[in-house]
């Protein structure tokens, strides 16, 4: 999935729309869930895109995880710097 980054501005943001539903429709975490939460953050920074409500709501969720603490605290700091 990550060759589909950077293909084309208009990739990137159907790639972080596709990511977002995505992500918004996982209840609990699931396998593989860091390597979702890394493309969207790189999406996310490529875009200069804030994280989407959903997500956000679900990253406080998901926070208590330990191997996703590290993505969802960049995730969080990203979202205050394109603030």
């Amino acid at each position: 999935m990550s060759g589909l980054i950077n293909l084309s501005t208009s990739h990137n943001l159907a790639f972080e729309k596709l990511l977002t539903a995505i992500l918004s429709a996982v209840e609990k975490p699931v396998f593989n869930l860091k390597k979702l939460l890394e493309l969207y953050y790189e999406l996310l920074n490529q875009n200069q895109s804030v994280t989407d409500e959903t997500v956000s709501n679900l990253l406080k969720e998901w926070e208590k995880e330990n191997n996703l603490k590290k993505i969802i605290h960049q995730i969080k700091t990203n979202e205050r710097k394109t603030l």
